[in-house]
């Protein structure tokens, strides 16, 4: 057992070790560490965020005035249909150029570059010309930003699919 002077002596030279230069050269580099993961943390927030709000298909042509169009998942072939991507940028205004891509059976059909989008703001986009020509299942894919040329807060919402089915 230890008497109670050597307990104190002990622990004066544990704390003597806390305060070495080797110490405080630890203390120094996790205080600098944990400045830098704060400024990346704030800089992320600072980034925008496209994600995607919904993806559909609906059939061209005249739509019913009573009712709202209803999206479609079952096309028939050779007939023309339009495709749509709702996104929407979930951080700070974007101000650039970015690519938007549609995908069918993971073959792009279509792309465009865009622009500026305001934090908080939600742009729909579509094509019209889309006809299916192969019957059986398929996947209609959105994608945002394909080429990574925005450094946004998150890059994992920047596609969605659907799947549909191609009828003779």
């Amino acid at each position: 057992m230890m008497n109670r002077t050597t307990a104190v002596l002990m622990t004066l030279f544990l704390l003597a070790l806390a305060t070495t230069p080797a110490a405080a050269a630890v203390q120094q580099k996790q205080q600098a560490q944990s400045a830098a993961q704060a400024s990346l943390a704030e800089a992320l927030l600072l980034r925008p965020d496209l994600a995607i709000e919904r993806i559909w298909i609906l059939k061209a042509g005249p739509q019913p005035l009573n009712r709202p169009p209803r999206p479609v998942t079952q096309l028939k072939k050779g007939v023309k249909y339009l495709m749509y991507c709702s996104y929407k940028n979930i951080g700070r205004a974007l101000n650039g150029v970015w690519k938007l891509g549609y995908y069918v059976d993971d073959q792009m059909i279509w792309n465009q570059y865009w622009g500026n989008v305001g934090a908080n703001e939600t742009q729909t986009k579509f094509i019209d010309n889309f006809v299916p020509t192969v019957v059986g299942q398929h996947t209609y894919e959105c994608r945002l930003d394909y080429d990574n040329e925005v450094a946004e807060r998150s890059e994992g919402n920047n596609k969605a699919s659907i799947t549909f089915t191609v009828i003779p």
